[in-house]
């Protein structure tokens, strides 16, 4: 994400939005977040542009976060893309542990399989489908991995974006 990539996607949306509709992958780097980054994603939504935040759950710097700024996201219409290979723990225990924050709180909104090629990160989806559909239900399994993104393709509006979780309180114990 930067000034020059959202001019390019503004002047001519088609040749970056998924299926040259109203999707667009995107990003945050893992070395730091503008300040003015809601405001930047408010003006993609006026260019009737829907951000989609991609593997949120393998970026530290959103987990640090504390869920706030994606929550916030969210809230503002920017659907969520955590990676099918954070569910299983291709990633690791932090990703993991963060994406089944992010599903545990409705902040997910696709599973991807972030596919580079076919030897050493593979387009595998079916073990991170049964995860979901084990903890969150099929119809939640079946939005995630068919349902919206098949909308997201045909530049629909998603018909699965739940309201998110209440945050989660932090309790402080004295002794």
């Amino acid at each position: 994400m930067s000034f020059e990539n959202l001019e390019r996607v503004a002047a001519e949306k088609s040749a970056y939005t998924l299926n040259q509709g109203s999707y667009l992958l995107t990003e945050f780097a893992s070395y730091g977040i503008a300040p003015q980054v809601l405001n930047v994603f408010h003006r993609m939504r006026l260019y009737d542009i829907v951000p989609v935040i991609t593997h949120p759950e393998r970026n530290p710097l959103l987990q640090e976060s504390g869920l706030k700024l994606l929550r916030r996201l969210v809230e503002m219409g920017c659907p969520m893309q955590i990676t099918a290979g954070s569910l299983t723990g291709r990633f690791g225990r932090d990703a993991q542990a963060a994406a089944e924050r992010l599903l545990a709180e409705r902040l997910v909104h696709f599973v991807a399989s972030d596919a580079h090629d076919t030897k050493h990160r593979p387009p595998v989806l079916s073990p991170a489908r049964a995860l979901v559909e084990e903890k969150h239900g099929a119809e939640v399994a079946q939005a995630l991995f068919v349902d919206n993104p098949r909308a997201a393709l045909e530049s629909r509006p998603l018909p699965y974006f739940p309201e998110p979780a209440p945050p989660q309180r932090r309790r402080f114990w004295f002794f």
